[in-house]
């Protein structure tokens, strides 16, 4: 299994983007006809879309400087900010997040929940098309194996510093691991779309850092763990906490 796929690769920034928007249109209309809300203007959902991107963009850099390259603070950063390599995910969650929230500012408690699952189904898309691209691209390279599943790069300008070394295609583990969120997103009404996106994608995450062999951005910080790792812990037990406080408070739950 070769992925020597160059015009895939060229092409999956622009295929992100469109498929985002179009997703997003469907989704958002689905939801609000489901549930008998005014759908949102096309021109308020391309808002909702753009709105976020810088802010997505700015924390997935951040972090990466922060803690992957460990540059100090500086000049230095600004010539690293624009380039296209170099991102975390839960640096640009964090982004989206934040640019999100202030776009429901004025919304209702029932438009703040349709649009949240809106948001989190797209993510979880996003998620699979990104780590496709990943694999195209030969970053975020899995660990060496010798299972059947192995891939082997051995395009020379591939990111994958270990040409012909058969290793885990750990891109496509995370890429399944956001079909399967968007999956159990889509099929049920989860009380906090966003905590339960939270929950599955951290402890998915877990488990297919055991796979990573890119040690370049940061093994071992916590107890043996990655920084993704550590993250996806300490992320965990912040949503399963916040979950079990938000069921004591319903009434009739008894409380010992």
């Amino acid at each position: 299994m070769f992925p020597n796929l160059e015009i895939f690769s060229t092409v999956i920034p622009f295929c992100v983007v469109a498929t985002a928007v179009f997703v997003t249109i469907v989704i958002f209309y689905l939801r609000c006809w489901a549930r008998e809300l005014s759908p949102m203007p096309v021109r308020e959902i391309l808002y909702f879309i753009l709105l976020p991107l810088p802010f997505t963009w700015l924390g997935a850099k951040v972090f990466h400087l922060a803690f992957e390259t460990k540059l100090p603070f500086g000049q230095e950063w600004l010539g690293h900010l624009l380039e296209p390599a170099g991102r975390v995910f839960y640096g640009s969650l964090l982004g989206f997040i934040a640019a999100f929230t202030v776009f429901l500012r004025g919304k209702t408690s029932v438009e703040r929940k349709t649009y949240w699952r809106a948001a989190t189904e797209l993510g979880a898309l996003g998620y699979f098309i990104l780590r496709i691209d990943c694999f195209a691209e030969g970053c975020c390279w899995g660990s060496m194996t010798s299972l059947p599943i192995a891939v082997i790069y051995e395009r020379s300008d591939a990111t994958m510093p270990y040409l012909g070394v058969p290793v885990h295609p750990v891109q496509l583990y995370d890429a399944f691991l956001g079909l399967v969120i968007f999956g159990l997103l889509r099929c049920w009404n989860w009380r906090s779309p966003l905590a339960s996106f939270l929950l599955f994608y951290s402890f998915g995450r877990i488990v297919t850092e055991l796979f990573r062999g890119d040690s370049i951005r940061g093994t071992h910080v916590v107890a043996g763990l990655s920084l993704a790792q550590s993250l996806s812990v300490a992320i965990f037990l912040i949503v399963c906490g916040w979950l079990v406080a938000q069921t004591l408070k319903q009434p009739g739950v008894v409380r010992t």
